[in-house]
């Protein structure tokens, strides 16, 4: 058989010019045909093909790859093209090699932006071929599904089998891997090639390396017509026997060779790169674990959570304005291990990991190795330092884990390389819901991460309606599940004003006491969250992520904007997004000043604008262990000195732990003496009322709480003021009462109470007072 200049002789090699990397402009496809004996069908098939190629481009190929043909099959293919045989290139097999490598060696010779291979037995209708090129524009690859097979019986139940092995073997979920009809981008295959698998399982290696790769895949259904002449071939005893052989071989071959990210050599360098961010953290975080119980906060959430599992009824029978799954996260640690410090601080040594593990993830695949190391540094450095109290436990510390790794995964599947961008039966916007809806049950402040992470994936080129519908019913439905069973015990009210109601009156506290001024700082907030939003729109096409790192910290910001409380915790959830935005702004000057003079910098100015808006406004929440950072009332003395410092001498026995502790709290002395008193007195697990901001002795005396809630000040939110909340400790008539100078002075309203002849003072280590009913006093030890 003669050859035409558009001929090439291949034996499994690459032949003809090597492919070109994708690039934008006009649509480029190669079709790729095998056909081995099809004489009787390839005319049809090729003049067919044409037609619908030239719908599409004018920029297309036809490559045949003829596996040994001795029936004139490329003469008749040539001649059914006529003047547009130019279009014709062919691939030789001088001895068959079957459907696999026939199909292999055309996409390697091919020249394409877009790739596309269809059976030459005419059982595919080529309008089919058009639909699935119409929807390769917005993802990887297109695979068709024959809706009805046109096959014997026999057939059927062998592809039935097959297809069963294969998930079995390589977890594809995708219906009818094997057809022979399917579009992909030139990146698309550039990922997954080479192809190891030499018979119909290259199929399936396809969809498992897309899988892998996280490549979008979609599939449509598309036609199956009856072979009208020529031999089948696929439902023979040996093709079958060798591809089940080859199911086999290959994914072992698979699992102990093919990496879907290959280990460059800085990707090998990796954890040398890496490790100081973990190790810095760690190292930070020693002292934590020997930290007294001082944090008023942690106390009133151990207390809480031990009434729930002592059966009490959150939301009505014991109060907290926090989210379930905090409480009980704490209860869970209380529960197996009591009060301890140790145990609550390496539960949040363990979250706070999770986090940077989060960002080294997403910034080692968006951003490189050394740009990694620079986040993963800057996040373990942040969260190890007492600074934005991420050591105690408190939402924003456990809440961080999910909350960053949601980012994390929004970032990557996103903007991340072609590597990393989300099959078509993608299940990474149920992972991001599922951790974002963990997070908003640690803490309710996470719907604003939770709506910037919705509005990236709506905006994303790369993403569909589907991938946002997932997301959010996911967030949607999990979120419906904990709120309908704690509405179901406590009462809409009782949980609405818990969640919601309580933080009304909070954030007015700190607003300014001018209606005008009250506005103006929720219009600097709204316009911080506008501009950000904007520039997201405009920069959605952007090369990089910092569009979407900016929306994300730019969420983590307003929440601190706008509520204006000066607690440094309220800053935690925006390590993880500033470490990325920080790493991927990071380049070399000589690069940034050419941008500074065009109009490109302009571009960006709306979220930098909106991100410096929240930043200044969220600088209110200061830092701890900082005096000149933090709000001198609440932080005047302690400092990185004392903390680093006195754990180092205390931990050597230089100097006594109870002077370390004293620069916490001055009050952790003092409830330890209360405890230790309670517990020699025979009063340990005693009816009390613990009259304090700080309700620590609750759980360190094992003491029930028979206050709506533990620390003092919300019983007077939830009771009312001068007087209700004494009242409410005069009907309980417990035989402990435990007062706090503090709160003496702030609610004197309890000594009323006590200036009677009912308590008598039997302990004192200021500034805690314990005062036992007098009746009681004679019997004690």
């Amino acid at each position: 058989m003669p050859q035409s200049r558009h001929a090439l002789s291949t034996h499994g090699t690459l032949s003809g010019p090597s492919p070109s990397a994708e690039q934008a402009g006009a649509l480029d496809v190669s079709l790729v045909i095998p056909a081995h004996n099809e004489a009787a069908n390839i005319g049809g098939v090729v003049r067919a093909a044409r037609d619908v190629l030239s719908l599409h481009t004018t920029q297309y190929e036809i490559v045949l790859v003829d596996d040994a043909s001795v029936d004139g099959t490329v003469d008749v293919a040539r001649a059914a093209l006529d003047t547009d045989g130019d279009r014709l290139r062919v691939v030789r097999h001088e001895k068959q090699r079957g459907y696999a490598l026939t199909v292999r060696d055309g996409l390697s010779a091919a020249r394409g932006k877009v790739l596309a291979f269809m059976d030459g037995d005419g059982q595919f209708d080529a309008a089919d071929l058009g639909r699935l090129l119409s929807r390769v524009a917005g993802v990887d690859i297109v695979a068709g599904v024959r809706a009805r097979r046109a096959d014997p019986w026999y057939r059927s139940l062998i592809a039935r089998v097959y297809r069963a092995v294969v998930r079995a073997a390589f977890g594809v979920a995708e219906t009818d891997v094997d057809c022979g009809l399917k579009v992909m981008r030139r990146s698309a295959y550039a990922a997954i090639a080479p192809i190891h698998a030499t018979s119909a399982v290259f199929n399936a290696e396809i969809f498992y390396k897309a899988m892998r790769l996280g490549l979008r895949v979609e599939q449509l259904h598309i036609a199956h017509q009856p072979r009208v002449a020529g031999r089948r071939s696929g439902g023979r005893l040996i093709p079958i026997l060798r591809a089940v052989r080859d199911v086999l071989r290959l994914r072992i071959w698979l699992a102990r060779h093919w990496d879907s990210h290959p280990r460059t050599p800085e990707r090998r360098h990796a954890l040398r790169w890496l490790a100081p961010g973990f190790a810095a953290f760690v190292v930070l975080r020693l002292p934590s674990l020997i930290e007294p119980h001082w944090y008023t906060d942690e106390a009133s959430y151990v207390s809480t959570g031990q009434m729930l599992l002592r059966g009490h009824v959150l939301y009505s029978q014991i109060w907290s304005n926090k989210p379930p799954l905090q409480l009980w996260t704490v209860a869970a640690v209380a529960g197996v291990f009591g009060p301890s410090e140790l145990a609550l601080h390496l539960l949040t040594l363990v979250s706070g990991l999770g986090a940077v593990a989060a960002v080294a993830w997403a910034a080692s695949r968006v951003l490189g190795v050394r740009r990694a190391a620079l986040a993963t540094f800057s996040a373990g450095v942040l969260l190890g330092l007492p600074i934005l109290d991420a050591e105690l436990a408190i939402p924003e510390s456990l809440m961080i884990a999910p909350l960053s790794w949601a980012g994390a995964l929004v970032v990557v599947r996103l903007v991340g390389p072609v590597t990393s961008q989300p099959s078509g039966r993608a299940r990474w916007p149920i992972a991001v819901g599922v951790l974002v809806a963990v997070a908003i049950a640690y803490q309710q402040t996470a719907v604003a991460e939770a709506s910037a992470f919705g509005l990236a994936i709506a905006l994303s080129p790369r993403t569909r309606w589907r991938e946002l519908t997932q997301y959010v019913v996911t967030v949607l439905a999990l979120t419906a599940v904990w709120l309908g069973a704690v509405v179901s015990t406590a009462g809409v009210d009782s949980v609405r004003f818990a969640l919601l109601g309580f933080y009304v009156a909070y954030t007015q506290s700190v607003l300014p006491a001018s209606a005008s001024g009250s506005a103006l700082h929720f219009a600097e907030a709204a316009i911080a969250v506008a501009l950000v939003s904007i520039g997201a729109v405009f920069r959605r096409t952007a090369h990089g992520p910092l569009w979407v790192l900016l929306l994300w910290l730019a969420s983590s910001l307003t929440v601190a904007a706008v509520a204006g409380q000066p607690y440094a915790h309220y800053l935690t959830p925006a390590v993880a997004p500033a470490a990325l935005t920080v790493a991927a702004m990071m380049v070399p000057l000589r690069s940034v000043l050419p941008r500074l003079r065009t109009a490109e910098s302009l571009r960006w100015a709306p979220q930098l604008a909106g991100v410096a808006v929240a930043g200044v406004m969220a600088s209110v929440a200061g830092l701890d262990w900082i005096p000149a950072a933090s709000t001198p009332a609440l932080n005047a003395t302690r400092t990185l000195q004392h903390y680093y410092g006195g754990a180092i001498t205390a931990a050597l026995h230089i100097s006594d732990k109870a002077d370390w502790d004293e620069q916490f709290d001055s009050r952790v002395g003092a409830d330890k003496a209360v405890a230790d008193w309670l517990s020699n007195k025979g009063l340990r697990g005693a009816s009390a009322v613990v009259w304090s901001s700080d309700s620590w002795l609750y759980s360190l005396a094992d003491l029930p709480v028979l206050m709506p809630t533990p620390p003092i000040y919300n019983d007077e939110v939830l009771l009312g003021n001068n007087g209700p909340v004494a009242k409410y400790v005069e009907d309980l008539d417990p035989d402990v009462i435990i007062v706090a100078s503090d709160a003496a002075q702030q609610f004197p309203e309890i000594q009323t109470l006590l200036q009677g002849s009912k308590y008598e003072v039997a302990f004192q280590s200021d500034p805690d007072v314990v005062w036992v009913r007098a009746d009681i006093v004679p019997s004690l030890p």
